[in-house]
């Protein structure tokens, strides 16, 4: 893989994942302790040292500005400033991170490498000046990027950044009611404690080091990182205009192919993220190969999300903003599926194969990462993976999680080709009960040949065409019900609207982002699909969930300044309304609350 711009640092986030596992894998307290070091502080990512000059700065230092020193061997350390004022005595050094092998790797490892290290004391450069410093190597050496970290700023990153809220993200916070709800997994994990969410709780109090260590290191991968992953190509999109920064898209490659492993598409053990675990999932499920027929190799996601991965970044530097955002929705719902494939390898393990505690840890962190996107789709098949999956559950229904999974493909975009079913290698056929199922109508996999690329800074050599999933038309027999619930609930897509209801009753509504679409509640987007908001609008506006339109517009009184949003006459942005609305973002410091409303004003 080559990306065009610098991300190594970024790719070094899974040698965290794999120090983590180490350690995790002792079970004992004490490495248990180490795990949650590694996982709160790093080692490997965004490595900086924090110095002491024995004479303040005279001068001011621009972010960036190139710092030279010395290593323990005399060797030339490169670095990079941040800003810092005149009269600073204390200050960080970032580590320059080309060479994976001569990187400073300390912060909380407990093997470190100090290769790429200053040394305790000596004497850095600055703009050509030579300033004398001392520092501790051992406690002084930290990171700025942990797998912790994708979590705990998921607020600011995700909910409060100027194309926020991210419309996969924001399905997880209605659902868990947290920001960090990934976080809050892991640390109740490590905790043996219960978490304290909104929907899909989970007590690890009954659970040994073994059960919760397994949930722990899939859920950095599975939680964390994943939800990280499309933060940086949704960064991307926002950036779409300033070619410049599309380094966003770069580092979100990264994120989900990892530094181990990565340049051997056959040996799917050796890497440590997303990428690493589609293809152990194909494995399982007879999806490995183009064709998506084979049980080793790269998985069929992974050949279709690299050819996406490139086809993107070539839209965003051609400036095609509507069709990378375009390619960014093909690649996020292409990501369920290896954690689809992970319930439904567990559920089955627990219902017939007598599974242990560690295998209830990994299909309910499997489930975890998935069910708000569920949810989003069903409430009710949600809750049937909940209610089997969750942590502690012996009593499971395999057949009952797998038919549930199938109700909401449709609306998740996905297909049971992409899905496949689990493979018994011992009878080389598929377990009982486990075979694919058979799409009505599949989302097709269909070769591009009229597509003409500029030369590109990203490009994912081992995949030599691009096939790019199309969506086809929603199942017309889906089911479409309604549950009174608080929060508006999300109907399976079908193309018939039931007539008994009004279109805002789905709550589905065309924006630019989702708090536009909330606010504008113009056009409605009742089958849950983007065409049809793309037919409508144009090539920017995508279908929003939960808006809270439904409500709103039957609170509102129509008066001679106020004109009624209809699918024939959506509300120009000059007439878009500026009262409070209804908002599953309220308690989020974005506009604030009036009286459990979201004001954007």
């Amino acid at each position: 893989k080559s990306p065009g711009s610098q991300v190594t640092d970024h790719c070094a986030i899974d040698l965290d994942q794999k120090a983590m596992e180490v350690q995790l894998a002792i079970q004992t307290l004490e490495s248990s302790n180490n795990a949650r070091r590694i996982y709160n502080e790093g080692g490997n990512s965004k490595p900086y040292a924090i110095v002491t000059l024995m004479v303040p700065l005279t001068t001011d230092n621009r972010k960036g500005e190139q710092i030279l020193g010395k290593n323990a061997e005399g060797n030339t350390v490169f670095g990079k400033s941040y800003d810092y004022y005149s009269g600073s005595s204390t200050i960080k050094v970032q580590y320059d991170t080309m060479n994976m092998t001569t990187m400073c790797q300390v912060g909380a490892l407990v093997e470190t490498n100090q290769a790429g290290c200053l040394v305790e004391e000596g004497v850095i450069r600055i703009d050509g000046i030579d300033h004398a410093y001392a520092y501790n190597p051992e406690s002084d050496n930290r990171n700025g990027r942990t797998i912790a970290g994708f979590s705990e700023t998921a607020q600011q990153k995700m909910m409060e950044c100027a194309g926020c809220p991210y419309k996969d993200f924001i399905m997880f916070y209605e659902y868990y009611g947290s920001a960090s709800y990934a976080d809050e997994w892991i640390s109740a994990a490590f905790d043996g404690t219960a978490t304290t969410f909104r929907n899909g709780n989970a007590d690890f109090s009954n659970f040994g080091l073994d059960g919760r260590h397994q949930a722990i290191k899939t859920a950095a991968i599975t939680m964390n990182i994943f939800m990280y992953v499309i933060r940086e190509l949704e960064d991307a999109l926002d950036d779409c205009e300033n070619v410049a920064l599309v380094h966003a898209w770069d580092e979100g490659v990264c994120l989900y192919v990892g530094s181990v492993g990565a340049n051997n598409a056959q040996d799917a053990t050796s890497g440590k993220l997303l990428h690493a675990l589609a293809d152990k999932r194909c494995a399982n499920f007879k999806t490995c190969g183009i064709d998506g027929n084979k049980t080793d190799g790269t998985s069929r996601i992974n050949h279709e999300l690299m050819d996406l991965f490139t086809l993107g970044n070539n839209e965003l530097l051609n400036g095609d903003c509507s069709a990378a955002r375009r390619v960014v929705g093909k690649i996020t719902k292409l990501m369920y599926v290896p954690l689809i494939q992970g319930v439904l390898r567990y559920a089955y393990k627990m219902d017939v194969l007598n599974g242990r505690e560690k295998d209830n840890a990994s299909g309910s962190v499997f489930a975890a990462s998935v069910l708000p996107r569920i949810h989003a789709a069903s409430p009710g098949d949600a809750t049937v993976i909940y209610n089997n999956m969750k942590v502690g559950e012996s009593s499971v229904d395999s057949r009952a999680v797998k038919s549930a999974f199938e109700n909401v493909y449709g609306n998740l975009g996905i297909s049971c080709l992409d899905v496949g079913g689990l493979w018994d290698f011992a009878n080389d056929d598929y377990f009982p009960g486990m075979e694919p199922c058979v799409d009505n109508n599949p989302i097709s996999t269909i070769p591009i040949t009229a597509v003409t690329l500029e030369p590109s800074r990203l490009t994912y050599t081992d995949m030599p065409t691009f096939n790019v999933a199309v969506e086809a038309t929603p199942n017309p027999n889906a089911p479409t019900t309604y549950h009174p619930t608080y929060f508006p609930t999300i109907p399976s897509p079908s193309n018939e609207v039931d007539e008994t209801h009004n279109v805002r009753d789905y709550d589905y509504y065309c924006g630019t982002s989702w708090i536009q679409a909330a606010e504008n509640c113009g056009q409605p987007c009742p089958t849950g699909l983007d065409d049809e908001c793309v037919d409508e609008l144009g090539e920017r506006y995508m279908c929003f969930y939960s808006t809270g339109c439904s409500a709103k517009l039957m609170e509102e009184v129509p008066t001679s300044n106020t004109k009624t949003p209809s699918k024939e006459q959506p509300m120009s942005p000059s007439e878009e309304p500026t009262a409070a609305i209804s908002g599953i973002v309220c308690g989020i410091p974005i506009g604030g609350c009036v009286n459990g409303m979201f004001n954007q004003a």
